[in-house]
């Protein structure tokens, strides 16, 4: 839950604290009202609306009047209202509607949100503990992944652009939300920009910047996200961010030139696992840094790592002052335990039901009698080193028709036929298989391995190839055809050509060869 002092913070708005009248409180957006100016930030003011009949209060963003004639800055807010509103996930701001007012200013709806900024906290706290870390920067990542997914990327992850609102749906009880995309960028599938800011200019706060985005050659693309959450999650576990210089150049500088000291010189608590994390997120080159689902994946591992719980051994100690006889240290109990061998894990309800164990067995023995108390002892927990599980992923694939061949990325190996599932552990790379069945094409599949994924593969009929004809006989001279059977009435008479014998009687001039036949 949420400690210390609440803020109210919309977008990048900070909290006034005049009691300013501002010309559009008490006018109406649609059916909401304005009511009061909650904040102002560097692109507008911030105000609560609530509805007209229902029992719903908004925020409404309204850029400055000054800035109206800046074409790119209007450009740059509408922008942000378009962008936000493409993706829908529980982390991310709502935007309801944008537009212009009747007085022709731009203004965005959005949902109305109550919490402290990432920022704040972190300089209350300066340092958050490692759970709670990787809980928010997965709460981060998860829903930067579902913006991804959409093609749209931040390009100014911050903590002030994160706020820690009340959610009794999580385990934690609050949720961090990412706002504000005036600078986001959208692309489309194929790669093209939709949106775009000036060519060579540098978006951004350069406590959090790519290297990319510090060269400004707007080359940015998600895993400058990946960067820019890397370097928040360096500050929560090491209490500062990766680079500290006086100055916006020399920030610049060290993004491009310099790499981070080691988080465990700052955090040498945290497991190595961790540290390899941040540091794989903050590489210089963009293609060597996971993607944001990539880094999802690996928050939710680190996570059941350092949150795994098993059955631990036991141990009674006696206080310091009693001593001990050797029976006693033969039985595995110590008199003077060694700081080492203590705990800071007591569960003071195991050693009370000890106790009792110990008082009524000795009470029985004594056949009731009254014995000297022994000494206090104390129950300490000593957990076993924990077995990392590794994480494993589902990869299935069912075709149409079934009962394909799914051969390896080689064709030489037979995996099996489909509906083919294969488990594998999350990090062991591509699985690329061929899927082969008599009749039809040859298909191959990729998996990218990271989360688990089903295909439904429609497998296309091979065309049918003839086979070729037998050859043709030689031709030969063919016999006389014989003459037509000359019928004169029917029933009467039919003349039936008879052929005869080669000879000296056969010529065409002898009345034999037309025989009268009587039926």
């Amino acid at each position: 839950m949420m400690a210390g002092r609440k803020t109210l913070f919309i977008m990048t708005a900070e909290p006034t604290h005049e009691p300013a009248q501002h010309a559009l409180i008490g006018q109406s957006v649609g059916k909401y009202k304005i009511s009061r100016l909650i904040g102002t930030g560097g692109m507008g003011v911030v105000f609560e609306a609530n509805h007209e009949t229902l029992n719903q209060r908004v925020a409404i963003k309204v850029m400055h009047r000054k800035l109206m004639t800046d074409q790119a800055a209007v450009q740059r807010f509408m922008n942000e209202a378009r962008t936000t509103s493409l993706v829908h996930h529980v982390g991310l701001v709502k935007v309801h509607d944008f537009g212009q007012l009747s007085d022709g200013s731009a203004y965005m709806m959005m949902e109305y949100l109550e919490g402290e900024s990432l920022r704040d906290r972190l300089k209350r706290e300066e340092r958050l503990p490692l759970l709670d870390s990787l809980r928010i920067t997965r709460q981060i990542a998860v829903a930067l992944a579902a913006a991804h997914d959409k093609g749209v990327i931040h390009r100014d992850l911050k903590p002030e652009n994160v706020l820690m609102v009340e959610d009794a749906e999580t385990p934690s009880g609050e949720r961090a939300k990412v706002l504000d995309f005036g600078i986001a960028k959208v692309l489309e599938p194929e790669g093209g920009e939709v949106l775009k800011t000036t060519t060579g200019a540098i978006l951004g706060t350069p406590t959090y910047m790519s290297p990319e985005q510090c060269r400004g050659i707007g080359q940015t693309s998600d895993r400058s996200d990946v960067y820019s959450l890397g370097c928040m999650l360096y500050q929560m576990l090491g209490g500062r961010p990766p680079f500290l210089g006086t100055g916006a150049g020399d920030l610049i500088a060290m993004h491009i030139m310099e790499a981070p000291k080691p988080l465990r010189e700052l955090a040498p608590e945290i497991p190595t696992e961790v540290e390899a994390l941040v540091h794989l997120m903050l590489e210089k080159k963009p293609e060597a840094r996971p993607s944001m689902r990539q880094v999802l994946s690996n928050l939710e591992q680190l996570g059941q790592h350092v949150t795994a719980s098993g059955t631990g051994t036991i141990v009674v100690i006696a206080p310091p002052e009693a001593k001990s006889s050797p029976e006693k240290s033969a039985q595995g109990v110590s008199s003077s335990p060694s700081p080492a061998r203590r705990s800071p894990i007591v569960w003071a309800g195991a050693a009370l039901g000890l106790c009792g164990v110990l008082a009524s067995a000795g009470y029985l023995l004594r056949g009731g009698q009254d014995r000297p108390k022994p000494p206090p002892v104390a129950v300490v927990v000593q957990s076993p080193p924990q077995e990392v599980i590794p994480k494993k992923i589902k990869l299935s694939v069912q075709t149409q028709p079934s009962g394909a061949q799914v051969l390896d990325g080689s064709g030489l190996a037979l995996l099996g036929t489909t509906p083919f599932l294969v488990e594998r552990v999350v990090g062991s790379g591509r699985l690329e298989v061929m899927l082969k069945l008599p009749g039809h094409i040859d298909q191959k599949v990729v998996f990218d391995g990271t989360i688990d994924d089903s295909r439904q593969i429609m497998l296309a009929a091979a065309p049918v190839v003839l086979p070729p004809g037998p050859a043709p006989l030689p031709s030969v001279p063919s016999a006389k055809p014989p003459l037509a059977t000359d019928v004169k009435k029917p029933g009467v008479l039919k003349w039936k050509n008879r052929l005869r014998p080669p000879g000296p009687a056969n010529n065409p001039s002898n009345e034999d060869l037309h025989v009268p036949v009587v039926r």
